[in-house]
């Protein structure tokens, strides 16, 4: 993936597993995305709202907030235009799997996850966004 200066999509990070966060971030910036990590849905919230990502890689379960509940709240509340989520998280039961296709039309990612899985459901939610915003 290669993307022009003015272009390159702002991935979000939502992950509170320090190994995790250091995976994604290298995996992403390689193919060249900018990166923000966040260890919680709080923390991310003000910052969304400003930056307006073109993504959310988040986890479900995390220290004081919940990456579904989190999704839903960005989509329906905070933002004007559409943020898309990808899940991946450990925690893949039914009712979760449920939720996030859901809310996203995806399915969660369980952990651990390949590479090659990540960066293909990326390419796949941003290729749906940007046929949606033209």
């Amino acid at each position: 993936m290669f993307f022009k200066r003015k272009t390159i999509p702002l991935v979000y990070i939502l992950e509170d597993s320090k190994s995790y966060q250091v995976l994604l971030r290298i995996l992403l910036e390689k193919k060249g995305f900018r990166t923000k990590i966040f260890e919680c849905a709080s923390l991310a919230k003000d910052q969304l709202i400003k930056d307006k990502p073109s993504l959310v890689l988040s986890d479900i379960n995390m220290p004081n907030s919940n990456g579904l509940d989190f999704c839903l709240q960005v989509n329906s509340e905070l933002c004007e235009t559409f943020i898309p989520f990808i899940f991946i998280s450990s925690d893949d039961s039914y009712e979760n799997c449920r939720k996030a296709e859901m809310l996203t039309n995806h399915s969660l990612l369980k952990k651990p996850v390949e590479t090659e899985l990540i960066l293909k459901a990326i390419d796949n939610v941003l290729s749906n966004r940007r046929l949606l915003l033209n």
